[in-house]
């Protein structure tokens, strides 16, 4: 009896996590990452190993790599890691198909489309 309870157990289990409330699978799919507050190299990154793609707010390019790291003792103006994500769609926690697109926003972007720059 304890065999069947355990069994019965762990089926429902299954099946609780591969389906949604209506039923649809959820096998495959991403759960998209919180990238709110993340900087820009490590928020594309994370996206990266996700299998997801990305885009900047504003712009119609679809990136699916992160940039390489730059080598040591080379700066760049604006430096990435000073323009942390600010906004994203869809939303952390959403799931999503394998290489979907993740919109996101940084400090910096959301400057330049205001034609305001970044430092």
């Amino acid at each position: 009896m304890r065999f069947l309870l355990v069994a019965v157990t762990c089926a429902v289990a299954v099946l609780a996590a591969g389906c949604d409330r209506n039923g649809s699978s959820r096998a495959g799919q991403v759960v998209v990452p919180d990238l709110v507050g993340l900087p820009q190299p490590d928020a594309q990154k994370k996206l990266e190993r996700l299998g997801l793609r990305w885009r900047f707010g504003g712009i119609d390019r679809v990136f699916s790599k992160a940039p390489e790291p730059l080598p040591p003792n080379t700066h760049v103006s604006p430096d990435p890691y000073a323009d942390d994500v600010v906004s994203q769609k869809p939303d952390a926690g959403e799931r999503v198909e394998p290489h979907a697109i993740v919109v996101f926003e940084t400090e910096c972007t959301m400057l330049r489309f205001k034609n305001s720059g970044c430092a």
